[in-house]
């Protein structure tokens, strides 16, 4: 059988199969969306006009989906998105000078590695039809459901729709009610070495971390009842609550409390090497969020270098220190509570863990965020993607 004719069996085997959306556990994971998209790939590849799949693949609401992580410190309508697919398909280079606004800009370069992850695509048809008739076998949701909810303080809401996508720049993402995984950009990243080899259980990975940021989330949302915060103790509280969510799926999901695995772990290698380095960028955050200078979009604009990894480290170490000489139920009262992560963790070193302390007056004042006044409650951070940031 010829290469082409494996890809559209291939893709024809699982379309017959596919269910309009996925979720709990017994229900097979969507994959709608990337069976579109491959179509589409699947053209390019041969030669042939893929603008009618451009349109079946912009009207599918998971496409949204990836638009949406897109915009997680960025700025990517879908009408760029949608014009990139276009001159994708039509073999022309597009046209991606970017705005003055930096979120603008930071969408420019989204859609860049976009292109890039698509023409890889488009020379790797038949891998991607492979794998993803070998996800639609494995039907990753029931393990996924279970190693998240076992990092949990709280039981585990069973449902989040999961799906399978292609066409994004982000391995995985949690949108609302909906989590994804990208097996193109998984795939494109692995070509680089950029994550490890591919199997079925990357889905897995990936579907029990971005469960884990909704459990916990939903989690926090009332905590406490009696808590209120000014502007600015609202972003030092945002700042540590997303510490907190980054760092425990990355420890206790991803790594399931394995230093060796952690360090493993190529999405964060990078930033944890660079250690107390790394915990000092946070500190000098925190203590710029609470003074308020940082503000606004000052404060965008420091978080940003951490969000391609710098979250998930620097909260891996945190809770790593913690769970070292606490034990995981220390690490759980922090998930509780993310005000006590800094004290937490400088008791930790005290006793032994290995790490730098953070300034005593700044955990203290974390350690007591919306005790003293405030009126305006904090808001929520909004979903990371795992693999890559901005």
């Amino acid at each position: 059988m010829s290469t082409s004719a494996l890809t559209l069996a291939l893709v024809m085997a699982t379309t017959a199969q596919a269910t309009p959306c996925g979720g709990a556990p017994g229900e097979p994971v969507d994959v709608a969306q990337a069976e579109r998209m491959l179509a589409l790939l699947g053209d390019v590849a041969a030669g042939r006009s893929g603008l009618a799949h451009v349109e079946v693949v912009l009207a599918d609401p998971r496409t949204d989906l990836v638009i949406a992580q897109m915009n997680v410190g960025r700025t990517v309508t879908k009408v760029r998105y949608a014009q990139l697919l276009r001159d994708f398909v039509a073999g022309r280079e597009p046209r991606l000078e970017p705005d003055a606004d930096l979120r603008a800009q930071r969408g420019a370069k989204a859609l860049r590695d976009v292109l890039r992850i698509l023409r890889w695509g488009a020379g790797h048809t038949d891998l991607l039809a492979e794998r993803l008739s070998a996800l639609r076998r494995s039907d990753p949701a029931a393990e996924a459901y279970r190693r998240a909810g076992a990092a949990l303080p709280v039981p585990l809401d069973r449902g989040t729709r999961l799906h399978i996508v292609m066409g994004g720049r982000a391995g995985g993402a949690a949108i609302g009610d909906d989590v994804y995984f990208d097996l193109l950009a998984y795939s494109a990243f692995e070509s680089t070495g950029e994550v490890p080899a591919f199997t079925p259980d990357a889905a897995v990975a990936t579907f029990a971390h971005e469960l884990h940021h909704l459990g916990l989330t939903a989690a926090l949302e009332s905590f406490p009842p009696a808590l209120h915060l000014d502007p600015r103790s609202a972003r030092a509280f945002g700042l540590v609550k997303l510490l907190v969510l980054e760092g425990s799926a990355t420890w206790l999901v991803d790594a399931e409390r394995d230093p060796a695995r952690l360090r493993r772990d190529a999405s964060v290698a990078r930033e944890l090497e660079r250690g107390d380095a790394l915990l000092a960028d946070v500190e000098r955050l925190l203590q710029g969020a609470l003074s308020g200078e940082l503000d606004g979009p000052a404060c965008e604009a420091a978080r940003a270098p951490l969000l391609a990894g710098g979250f998930h480290a620097a909260g891996a170490l945190l809770l790593q220190a913690i769970d070292r000489t606490g034990g995981r139920d220390a690490v759980l009262t922090v998930l509780r509570d993310p005000r006590r992560l800094l004290v937490s963790y400088d008791e930790a070193v005290r006793d032994g863990a290995e790490g730098r302390t953070f300034d005593a007056g700044l955990a203290q004042a974390i350690g007591h965020l919306g005790e003293d006044r405030g009126k305006e409650a904090p808001g929520h951070p909004q979903p990371l993607d795992r693999i890559h940031g901005p």
